[in-house]
């Protein structure tokens, strides 16, 4: 049955799944700080658990150093949630022997939860490619593998009752419908390698009526899906095996040869977690355009550039030998139902491993926490013996690992309930915000974002909000010259703490340049004040040389002082360092508006729709409108250049 305890991980998955990073840490903290002192638990820490403890210690010291401010944290929370979640499941399955049987319900109810999901997209609301709750089909994909294969060990091999029997069927039924909606080829690829494997694995073990089920299932729902989506075209399966046109490079390739170059530069320590984003434009290949530029797509290279060889060797060496250690005690095991348990939670973290050679898997909290969850399974004691030898009692050692945990605990959570709170109260729409305003009539999002950029200077939401806030003040409101130039100086000083703790943010500097030229041209013409914002732009385009709307921005402060000729050539080299189509027609309208200043009007329209289009549409509908909006401004840009001036 599942219990009160094991419930708590199943919240805590959920949170991941549809909450922020911040909260869904806060929560993890609090169900291992609930597990470490909610009943007596003076048990020796078993050897996972001292490496796990090593590797959370270091994750937290190593943000410290990273020159991009709250963003790191939540770069380090996603990479510590493995071993924290791996230390909170180990602790609650000392206190409850049938630790696993609970978990694995949860974690079943919650993949029924997440397959319908997909199917009800498909099904009701049109979408190409199912996503569920998340933001990317491919993830999508990765984490319905992960929670498959434990599941599907369990189906083959025990001896169930029939209306469990029933409910698994139906779960794996929904769950595999949703793998071939999502339209992962690597996700698919990985789930039939992996197939295969367990079949091969347990076949002693393996009831063949099951197997012989559910391999039907599986062919009839490929083939329905497949007759339906027009999957069987010999094209069709050309793409899904990645089979590139003639002429046309492999972007990914290409985007981890940048990346190796960005580690070469910090080989050491890196970059920082979470600095991939905010460098890669500088080392992006001209030739790569079709990729995103959030994610490296390889996070064994991601995290190699980021946390540098330290980092790299410690986490992969700690959860590589974790899973290493695994497979060992997993074939030393005779046939039963404790080896398949094992064999099916190995296949799961086995199809996050693969797919993380392709995509971004390790860069997702929900995803780490399970992969914690099923080491920490891994890692326990295979039979009573073993579980008396690793668990006598040593109040002392026990002690220890307390407060080390409560250390990591105590900072982890500090700058988590910050984060928390900016985003709840930071906005007036949200409950958190009402909340404070009905304990407090002079309570506003400004008052929270003081306070709380006062407590910790690192976390930019806060002070970017107070920016905004002064900035609407001074280039909206009438004040008297001493207030303003006292306002002037917060602003400025608030961007000289954005640009110390993320130094790698381009935008930082083209928002202080924005509100310089802004304030310029509402109260004086500072030349000296335009140069600072001259050179801000500067400083951000080198940044991020494809950054269209700094290169605007620094055209029209040329456009200002009658100086068409250097406004020309900085749009000409924006649009050489543009890789989107729509940020080449945003240079494009720019140019057309001076030439043509008859139709300045319906350009800035345009620019505003192009700026509004959402990049990363998951629904069909949103990827329709925007090719509209796409294909409608680039036909009359075309019309427009065509009655230039010759």
């Amino acid at each position: 049955m599942l219990s009160k305890a094991g419930m708590l991980f199943g919240v805590v998955l959920l949170s991941a799944l549809l909450l922020n990073v911040p909260n869904s840490m806060l929560l993890l903290l609090m169900v291992l700080a609930y597990f470490l002192f909610g009943s007596r638990n003076d048990y020796a820490p078993v050897t996972s658990e001292r490496i796990m403890l090593g590797l959370a210690a270091w994750l937290t010291i190593a943000q410290f150093w990273s020159d991009i401010g709250s963003v790191g944290w939540f770069s380090t929370w996603i990479w510590m949630s493995i071993p924290l979640s791996f230390l909170a499941w180990q602790h609650y399955a000392k206190l409850n022997s049938s630790s696993w049987l609970s978990t694995q319900i949860m974690l079943a109810a919650i993949a029924c939860m997440v397959s319908i999901w997909g199917v009800v997209q498909f099904v009701l609301f049109d979408y190409g490619r199912v996503l569920g709750p998340l933001a990317d089909p491919n993830v999508y994909a990765c984490l319905l593998n992960i929670l498959w294969f434990p599941l599907f060990s369990r189906f083959l091999t025990a001896k169930d009752s029939g209306v469990v029997l029933v409910m698994m069927s139906i779960t794996l039924f929904l769950m595999q419908l949703a793998l071939i909606l999502a339209s992962s080829r690597a996700g698919l690829l990985i789930w039939l390698l992996l197939c295969g494997t367990l079949v091969a694995w347990l076949w002693r073990d393996i009831d063949r009526k099951k197997l012989f089920i559910a391999g039907l299932v599986a062919i009839a729902n490929y083939a329905v899906y497949s007759f339906f989506s027009d999957h069987l075209g010999v094209s069709s399966y050309g793409a899904a095996l990645g089979v590139q046109q003639e002429g046309q490079p492999f972007e990914r390739l290409m985007m981890w040869q940048s990346t190796i170059h960005m580690w070469l530069d910090a080989p050491l320590l890196g970059h920082g977690l979470g600095s991939w984003s905010y460098l890669y434009p500088l080392y992006r290949l001209p030739e790569e355009v079709n990729l995103t530029g959030y994610y490296a797509h390889n996070d064994y290279l991601q995290l190699l550039q980021e946390g540098g060889l330290l980092t790299w060797v410690l986490c992969l060496g700690v959860l590589g030998g974790l899973f290493v250690v695994g497979i060992k005690k997993t074939f030393s095991l005779p046939s039963g139902s404790e080896r398949n348990i094992r064999v099916g939670i190995l296949l799961g973290i086995s199809a996050a491993i693969l797919h993380a050679n392709v995509n971004f898997i390790f860069y997702l909290i929900y995803i780490n926490i399970l992969i914690g969850i099923y080491l920490a399974r891994l890692s326990q004691p295979s039979c009573e013996a073993e579980q008396r030898e690793t668990s006598a009692l040593n109040i002392q050692q026990a002690n220890l690992t307390k407060a080390a945990l409560v250390s990591l605990i105590a900072v982890n959570g500090f700058y988590a309930m910050i984060s928390s709170a900016g985003m709840g109260l930071l906005r007036s729409d949200t409950m958190a915000s009402r909340m404070a305003y009905s304990f407090s009539s002079n309570f506003s999002p400004y008052t929270a974002a003081s306070i709380l950029g006062a407590i910790s200077p690192s976390d930019t939401l806060a002070q970017k909000y107070q920016n905004a806030s002064l900035e609407n003040v001074i280039l909206y409101e009438s004040m008297p010259d001493e207030q303003m130039a006292g306002m002037m100086n917060a602003v400025l000083d608030g961007y000289k703490v954005l640009q110390r703790e993320n130094s790698l943010d381009a935008a930082n500097y083209a928002h202080e340049a924005n509100f310089l030229i802004k304030f310029n041209k509402r109260h004086d013409n500072d030349p000296l004040r335009i140069e600072r914002a001259r050179t801000l732009l500067g400083i951000s385009l080198d940044k991020e040389p494809s950054r269209v709307d700094s290169a605007i921005l620094l055209a029209s402060t040329y456009f200002d002082v009658n100086d068409p000729k250097a406004a020309y050539d900085i749009l000409a080299k924006a649009k050489s360092n543009a890789w989107r189509g729509r940020d080449a027609m945003l240079v494009d309208a720019e140019v057309i508006k001076h030439m043509m200043p008859e139709h300045v009007d319906e350009l800035n329209r345009m620019q505003k729709q192009l700026r509004g289009m959402e990049l990363h549409c998951a629904i069909e509908e949103c990827g329709k409108k925007n090719l509209q909006i796409h294909e409608s401004a680039r036909k009359r840009l075309t019309e427009l250049a065509g009655s230039l001036p010759k």
